[in-house]
């Protein structure tokens, strides 16, 4: 048996359905606020 332990990789980043539950409102309310440039930061991947 191994020594080794494996490091647990959490991304920091959030996929649209995760954020939209995280903050209580629709996926839909998400793009809205990123098509006028509000909301929380937004990266595409």
């Amino acid at each position: 048996m191994s020594d080794k332990t494996e490091a647990l990789v959490v991304s920091p980043l959030l996929d649209s359905r995760e954020v939209a539950a995280y903050l209580k409102v629709s996926e839909s309310t998400l793009s809205r606020w990123r098509s006028a440039g509000t909301g929380p930061p937004f990266l595409r991947l």
